[in-house]
């Protein structure tokens, strides 16, 4: 299961890591007695805060140093995974380098899939973060818009230019990550929010840079065969239906209402 954590704008840091224990601790719970990981993804998820906000973060998962602290705040729990995306550490300035070096900081057991998502950092219609404030989002008064924050604008790799990230040395470094020990490997998930396809609401656009991407990572991902690089069909593996206990599912919903409650 994919989900975000959020954050309360009216609590620190600290406030917000004891609130996500006491709210997906049971959660967590509830999911490992059903064989289900829960996974969180690096989004920083700008622009979900409320109004008026100077914090453009609304999820703790956007940054390395928070996610090892949330692995703390439920108690280690062995099922909360992680979602690598390299493109929101572009966009907050961390630079190739840096976005390889915290996806080799990660424990592969916590990681659930990689996601494939480029960014355009040299874009002079948006916000050059870094260069104007070195923090994390701009003042207010430096925005053309209320809902500008970062400087980048999501592309994909292999179509209209891609982006900033090196996708042959993230691969590289992340295959250790996405080997599961028998052979097989943790999926690779092309994200499409591309300016050039999917934010132009045009299906065949948002088709051929699905298209574009598959081809380009094909040699980096796939074995050569007769047929040229194509995906190994046995590794599929069968999607496994969990049996729902209700009085488990009501007791999990009640520890979460409680938690929101602060009770």
């Amino acid at each position: 299961m994919g989900t975000f954590a959020g954050m309360d704008a009216t609590l620190d840091y600290d406030g917000n890591l004891e609130k996500f224990g006491a709210v997906f601790g049971p959660v967590l719970s509830y999911a490992a007695a059903l064989g289900i990981d829960v996974s969180f993804e690096n989004c920083q998820m700008e622009g979900w805060m409320a109004t008026g906000q100077r914090d453009s973060l609304c999820n703790l998962a956007g940054t390395y140093q928070l996610r090892s602290m949330m692995v703390d705040a439920v108690g280690g729990a062995e099922n909360l995974l992680w979602i690598p995306d390299p493109s929101h550490g572009l966009a907050q300035g961390d630079g190739v380098q840096g976005v390889l070096r915290a996806l080799l900081m990660e424990t592969p057991s916590r990681i659930r899939a990689l996601h494939i998502k480029d960014t355009d950092n040299n874009n002079p219609e948006a916000l050059h973060v870094r260069a104007m404030r070195g923090g994390f989002a701009p003042p207010a008064s430096q925005r053309a818009h209320e809902w500008d924050v970062y400087g980048g604008r999501p592309t994909l790799i292999g179509f209209g230019g891609g982006g900033d990230m090196d996708w042959t040395e993230y691969l590289r470094g992340g295959a250790t990550l996405l080997a599961r020990g028998d052979g097989s490997y943790k999926p690779v998930i092309v994200e499409n929010e591309d300016v050039w396809s999917k934010q132009t609401g045009n299906p065949a656009a948002t088709w051929q840079a699905n298209h574009a991407a598959h081809l380009n990572l094909a040699p980096l991902c796939y074995p050569l065969t007769d047929q040229g690089y194509q995906f190994n069909h046995t590794q599929r593996q069968v999607l496994q239906t969990p049996s729902v206990s209700e009085g488990m599912l009501l007791k999990t919903h009640a520890s979460v209402v409680r938690a929101y409650a602060g009770k």
